[in-house]
């Protein structure tokens, strides 16, 4: 088994176990159940889970010692901040521009975006994202970011039904996208074996939807 296939493995497990996914709420919005308002109220909070995560690389990067994994953050970045699509920098947007979009498409002025204001859970998160970039082992933030972003990615499918284009969902399935989670998710499956942090993602995981989503199931 290589250590691709191990970290496959491991991150199929543990998404499969997290709480958020198997919760009422995350059934209704993933078959597109939710009214606009509803569904805004999720999109609007994961806008800023998205504008925080590009920095968990940058503080990943700055302490890291591996230069291949430097530079799989570094490619990682290129397609959070400036948009990355086969070899080309700006190929595609930048995901701040990809989430608007998803504003555009459920009827909402992009003027919004700058009055959005984290509930008490989301603000957990992102200071909990201020831990990984600067406090964590930079091999358990790397592991760590593979079950996150696997997570948030399953918003697609109900991005998808509540009416918005799936494939403008910065955590989709594009080929950018897959190229730039491979090189990612092949220096986690690396650093996770070499320094045996697997403890560290497994507190982790889960932890954005299962922290928020009981907020979000109430005001659904």
């Amino acid at each position: 088994m290589t250590n691709e296939e191990w970290f496959e493995g491991v991150t199929s497990e543990l998404v499969a176990r997290s709480p958020f996914r198997r919760s009422e709420y995350f059934k209704r919005f993933a078959s597109g159940a939710l009214p606009t308002a509803q569904a805004w109220v999720h999109l609007s909070q994961h806008y800023l889970l998205i504008a925080w995560f590009p920095r968990i690389f940058s503080g990943i990067h700055a302490r890291c010692d591996d230069l291949d994994v430097r530079k799989d953050c570094a490619r990682h970045l290129l397609v959070e901040d400036l948009g990355y699509f086969e070899g080309k920098v700006g190929g595609t947007p930048d995901h701040d521009e990809l989430y608007r979009r998803i504003g555009d498409d459920l009827g909402y002025p992009r003027s919004v975006y700058a009055t959005i204001t984290p509930i008490p859970e989301m603000a957990a998160i992102v200071d909990y994202f201020k831990t990984m970039a600067h406090e964590l082992p930079w091999s358990a933030s790397l592991c760590a970011t593979a079950l996150i972003e696997e997570e948030v990615g399953r918003e697609g499918r109900g991005r998808r039904d509540q009416g918005s284009d799936p494939e403008a969902h910065p955590h989709g399935r594009g080929p950018g996208r897959r190229r730039g989670r491979h090189a990612r998710d092949a220096s986690a499956a690396r650093a996770l074996r070499r320094r045996a942090h697997a403890a560290i993602p497994r507190r982790v995981s889960g932890r954005p939807g299962a922290v928020a989503g009981d907020r979000w199931c109430g005001r659904a």
